[in-house]
């Protein structure tokens, strides 16, 4: 039991501390990251700067809820955007799209990492679904 309770910390620190990093990166250039949402082909310029305008702020939020006893609303939220990025991601790559995800700014200029973001955010899904589980229950004889 008391590991268990070990790997939720651990995990609620990771996922805490990838999305407060990942939020910050992308709150301190909003452009360049309305950019990156642009390039998905999905939206437009404007709701595209709303995306960009918003979506790190939740990120940030989630983050820092991990660290809180909301941790499992935080989970809820980041489960939610996990699979919203994973549709986002699958639909470019259907596309034809070779672009950098954007997750975390602009990591690589050129690269096509949209494969490896969504196996990230597939583990990062994971984490949550094991944070939301439930507790179990001691066997009582």
């Amino acid at each position: 039991m008391i590991k268990i309770q070990y790997l939720n910390r651990c995990f609620s620190l990771c996922l805490g501390s990838i999305f407060i990093y990942a939020g910050m990166v992308k709150a301190f250039n909003t452009r360049e990251f309305a950019d990156t949402i642009l390039n998905f082909r999905l939206l437009n310029y404007e709701w595209s700067m709303v995306a960009a305008s918003c979506l790190p702020y939740i990120e940030m939020a989630a983050g820092i809820l991990m660290f809180s006893k909301f941790k499992n609303k935080a989970a809820r939220i980041i489960l939610l955007l996990s699979i919203l990025f994973i549709g986002v991601l699958g639909l470019a790559i259907s596309n034809g799209l070779n672009m950098d995800c954007g997750c975390f700014g602009r990591s690589s200029a050129n690269g096509n990492n949209l494969p490896e973001a969504i196996v990230k955010n597939i583990l990062i899904l994971s984490a949550c679904v094991w944070i939301l589980r439930p507790e179990p229950t001691p066997d009582i004889s």
